[in-house]
């Protein structure tokens, strides 16, 4: 009776473990991408919150300082209109300084 002696088996890696290795790799950067994703539009939201609360306070400011609080008309203490839908916000950015709260 003849014995054959198998040969080592190199050192590498098997089908199964690169495939595994691959999948964890996808899964982590398909995470990531929708991490950043959801992210940016967070910062978004918060962007336009801010303005819309600074905005706020910028008016409850002028109508505090005004003389009569029953005829104040916020329309008349800025230099452009106060509901600008598609406008730019970053005009009621520069006021925010008046706001002692901000």
């Amino acid at each position: 009776m003849t014995t054959t002696q198998r040969s080592k088996p190199s050192g590498g890696f098997t089908f199964t473990e690169v495939m595994g290795a691959i999948l964890v790799l996808t899964v982590a950067v398909l995470g990531t991408s929708a991490y950043r994703y959801h992210a940016t539009l967070d910062v978004r939201t918060a962007d336009l919150k801010t303005t819309g609360a600074r905005m706020a306070c910028l008016l409850c400011e002028t109508w505090r300082g005004t003389s009569d609080p029953n005829t104040f008309d916020p329309g008349s203490h800025t230099r452009q209109p106060l509901l600008e839908f598609g406008g730019d916000p970053s005009i009621y950015r520069r006021n925010h300084q008046y706001c002692r709260y901000c």
